[in-house]
């Protein structure tokens, strides 16, 4: 995935294994300062298992992804963009 900047996102999209379903509800999971998509290791487990999948991203300049890393006071609309009517989100 690139963002509008065109730096290269490093994503990782886990399913359960053992579900013949094609469609199953997701989780966008977006890591705070200093993380990366490692961080959504904890909330795994208990997703998955629930037959919910995760979609987890490295923001430009964390992780593997391409870029500097971003200042406390960069707005991140700049780092990934979807298109609203490609997706249903339920934001807690």
């Amino acid at each position: 995935m690139t963002n509008a900047k065109g730096l290269k996102l490093q994503c990782g999209h886990y399913r359960p294994c053992d579900t013949a379903e094609t469609q199953l509800p997701c989780v966008v999971y977006l890591h705070g300062n200093s993380g990366c998509q490692r961080d959504c290791c904890e909330v795994l487990r208990p997703l998955l298992s629930a037959n919910i999948t995760v979609f987890a991203l490295d923001f430009s300049g964390s992780g593997l992804s391409d870029g500097a890393t971003a200042p406390l006071n960069d707005s991140t609309h700049t780092h990934w963009r979807m298109s609203p009517s490609r997706i249903h989100a339920t934001v807690w």
